[in-house]
């Protein structure tokens, strides 16, 4: 044992990848965090609004899907009306495309896998989307 090397070389441990899914639920949980909290400062709002209403209007607007509790137009300002501008826009596909600007710029590559399963969401939204306007009669348009 004399001669043996008393250091003993390991392989460094790999971290287990998170999944795509939790990656973006998580994101999109902290995107309407930072919503909510934009909206309670001072100067987003008309008057002051509560919590609740900041948190179901800044995950409303970060998931499109238009549901409100206060009327954008009278009850935000100018600065409040671009902050929901802006969680619309990083809400759906533009999350996903930011996501992924994001980790190309820092250098991780992004699987097979999550690309399948980030165009398998994008497919999914959009018939969705389409579903929604046809069932609202929105395949009539032009007639």
């Amino acid at each position: 044992m004399a001669g043996q090397n008393s250091v003993n070389p390991q392989k460094p441990q790999r971290r287990k990848p998170i999944p795509v899914t939790l990656r973006l639920v998580l994101g999109l949980l902290l995107l309407i965090g930072v919503g909510s909290g934009l909206l309670l400062l001072p100067g987003v709002t008309t008057r002051p609004i509560t919590w609740s209403e900041a948190i179901f209007t800044a995950t409303s607007s970060a998931t499109v899907t238009g549901l409100t509790v206060l009327t954008t137009s009278t009850d935000f300002t100018f600065l409040g009306q671009i902050i929901l501008l802006c969680l619309i826009q990083l809400g759906g596909v533009g999350y996903m495309v930011l996501v992924a600007v994001t980790l190309q710029l820092l250098g991780r590559r992004i699987s097979l896998l999550d690309r399948l399963h980030l165009n398998f969401i994008g497919f999914r939204q959009a018939s969705r989307h389409l579903a929604l306007i046809a069932a609202s009669g929105g395949g009539h348009l032009g007639h």
